[in-house]
């Protein structure tokens, strides 16, 4: 029974990863920052990460700290300044949103992107 439960988990957090990698894929191409899909996808693989470990190390400043670090990825990795790496970052979660909203058009209203 638990060994179901983590494997469910762990299949929708993969699918999160994977949903979301679209959206900031297509916000860096707008901004033109250097990205790929495969980069993206890393991106948001080591994002999920060091705002998790900082979230449970630092439950009250861990999400101003994620969201900074977050940005400074951005830059890092694709190359952008720190106020397109903030757009890009806008873009990503408007873009998350209208998935989400299309997503729940078709019945799909219980999978949450973030």
């Amino acid at each position: 029974m638990v060994v179901e439960e983590s494997l469910i988990n762990l299949l929708v957090f993969s699918m999160l990863i994977i949903f979301s990698t679209l959206p900031l894929y297509v916000s860096v191409k707008i901004l033109g920052g250097k990205a790929s899909l495969l980069k993206t996808f890393l991106v948001m693989l080591i994002i999920a990460i060091v705002s998790a470990v900082l979230k449970s190390f630092l439950p009250s400043l861990g999400t101003l700290i994620a969201w900074i670090v977050l940005i400074w990825i951005f830059h890092e990795i694709f190359r952008l300044k720190y106020y397109k790496a903030i757009i890009v970052w806008i873009l990503w979660i408007f873009f998350v949103f209208i998935l989400t909203f299309i997503l729940s058009l078709f019945g799909l209203e219980s999978f949450y992107l973030f």
